[in-house]
């Protein structure tokens, strides 16, 4: 979700999309790459000029490329055999893999002046060495992989529910077609912080419930074309938050996270358009500097990890939390290669001098 690019708005001028270039780039040893064959594809370079993806979904990978992120950044053993075998095991193994491998972060957005907009080389390179990226990235990358897998998809607007209001059109998912039969709908947000599975859009007023990691969630259809995700909560969680929207079905409390707007189909400059133009996000309500902003989640080793630039929380598959305070650059730093090795320690100390100025020590 965007919500993790709003560190330096008041910074930022107009971007523009990126042009269509083509242009190589190498990726040099001092990345913490947890896959050694990965490394040494990008260590030759690797040009993004891969006309046959990007004519379809607008990003450049080749075919090859998304074969070495399945089988070596992922860890999936013959894709497309599974594919040819079982279509809904491998995209529900591609989900989970990508929640596991793969971070959900804003950190490749913060540079030495402020925010920026990625290039979408960039965006893939930080795919293809396990440094994630936003919703935007992921889910542009992971649809290029599906044109690959023989998978029609399109991607959708989604609007994230802080303080029990949406911030309207803040984040993208993708809709797959056809995956368990012709014309069957499955949301997929892979590139959200949260670990949503795949759900089905066909049905009347709402889903079946799915349960992952010890949180149920459900959908309704508020109208035709708007589903609220929803997550089950007790009577007590929904009296921590106040203005929240929720539903009642089963004898069961659901809380609104998302709103996905599943009809409005989205090309792929649009989505970039969408990190191009946060300069109208800077609100007092949302600056960047505001105690808890987001900048990485993810699932190593088991865990749940949170960090934010003055807490990290880890949550235990069975559900044990702890939670360590953050004090200063270095132990921020620290803290994020700690947990996740593969990022780069300059763009991490970028991040970490954002938030902790050295005039200020």
């Amino acid at each position: 979700m965007l919500l993790l690019l709003r560190a330096v708005v008041p910074l930022l001028s107009k971007v523009g999309p990126e042009k269509n270039v083509c242009r190589t780039f190498t990726v040099a040893g001092r990345f913490h790459v947890r896959n050694s064959g990965c490394h040494q594809d990008y260590a030759r370079g690797i040009s993004t000029d891969s006309p046959g993806s990007e004519k379809e979904t607008g990003f450049p990978l080749s075919k090859g490329e998304a074969l070495v992120y399945l089988n070596e950044v992922l860890e999936i053993p013959d894709p497309l055999g599974l594919v040819k075998r079982d279509k809904w095991a491998f995209i529900d193994l591609l989900f989970r893999q990508t929640k596991y491998k793969i971070p959900f972060t804003g950190l490749h957005n913060y540079g030495p002046q402020g925010f920026r907009v990625l290039p979408t080389g960039e965006r893939k390179k930080n795919m293809m060495t396990s440094q994630g990226g936003n919703c935007i990235a992921i889910h542009l990358f992971t649809q290029a992989v599906l044109s690959y897998m023989g998978f029609q998809t399109y991607m959708i607007k989604a609007s994230v529910h802080r303080w029990g209001h949406p911030l309207t059109d803040q984040h993208v998912a993708m809709v797959i077609e056809g995956l368990t039969a012709p014309g069957s709908r499955h949301l997929y947000d892979v590139g959200s912080q949260y670990f949503i599975p795949p759900m089905t859009l066909d049905f009347q007023r709402s889903s079946p419930a799915y349960t992952l990691r010890d949180l149920t969630y459900r959908l309704f259809y508020a109208s035709p074309g708007v589903a609220h995700l929803c997550l089950r909560v007790t009577q007590e969680e929904l009296k921590a938050v106040k203005e929240q929207l929720v539903y009642f079905e089963d004898a069961d409390r659901w809380r609104v996270m998302t709103t996905y707007r599943t009809e409005s189909r989205n090309i792929f400059s649009q989505c970039v358009d969408m990190e191009s133009d946060l300069v109208y996000l800077s609100t007092s309500s949302l600056n960047a500097k505001m105690a808890g902003q987001l900048l990485l989640v993810g699932y190593p080793d088991g865990l749940t990890v949170y960090i934010t630039q003055n807490r990290c929380t880890t949550v235990t598959e069975g559900g044990h939390r702890n939670v360590t305070n953050i004090e200063s650059e270095d132990q921020l730093v620290q803290t994020i290669l700690r947990h996740f090795p593969q990022f780069e320690i300059e763009q991490v100390q970028t991040v970490a001098d954002f938030y902790y100025p050295r005039h200020s020590k």
